[in-house]
């Protein structure tokens, strides 16, 4: 009997960690995830503590059937700086329209990855955690366009996320 209770704990614990749909209005109602693959340079990030640290980082996006891949990189402290990499596994959640999706760096555990706000030639998103605590600007390439970054931080914060404490991410790497 004392098994099947620790079973029960640990698939009620398991099930906690799956990311829940975003309320309509939160995220673009549809991505195309194969446009939406590929490399997008962070412009700018609310530096949660995994990121203290990181100079030119960037994430690349790769699609296996449904698996979403994404690696990770930045440069400790500077260019010059050791190379840092988190590869994560994840998924599209159903009926997110392929703008929510739950990615795993530690298995079991899933975190939410919602896109916000996304350029309709794919060129910039603005991508949150469910619990508004991570925001992010990436664009698909180093620089983004002052006015298209005012825009996006714009909707960022329209739609309730910490658009203020956003900081500048250094992109100087080659």
């Amino acid at each position: 009997m004392h098994g099947i209770w620790c079973l029960l704990t640990l698939l009620a614990f398991l099930a906690g960690c799956a990311p829940a749909l975003a309320p309509p209005g939160t995220t673009v109602e549809r991505v195309d995830l194969v446009r939406y693959a590929g490399p997008w340079y962070e412009i700018a990030s609310t530096q949660p503590w995994f990121q203290q640290g990181c100079v030119c980082t960037m994430a690349q996006y790769l699609l296996h059937g449904e698996e979403v891949v994404v690696q990770n990189t930045c440069r400790d402290g500077g260019p010059a700086g050791e190379l840092r990499r988190a590869t994560g596994r994840g998924r599209a959640l159903e009926g997110g329209g392929g703008a929510q999706l739950a990615i795993s760096f530690w298995w079991p555990w899933e975190a939410g990855y919602w896109i916000l706000s996304l350029d309709p030639d794919y060129r910039w998103a603005v991508v949150g955690t469910p619990d508004k605590d991570h925001l992010w600007v990436l664009s698909r390439t180093k620089t983004m366009e002052p006015a298209e970054y005012l825009r996006a931080v714009a909707i960022a914060r329209e739609k309730g996320w910490p658009a203020d404490r956003l900081v500048l991410t250094e992109q100087p790497c080659p």
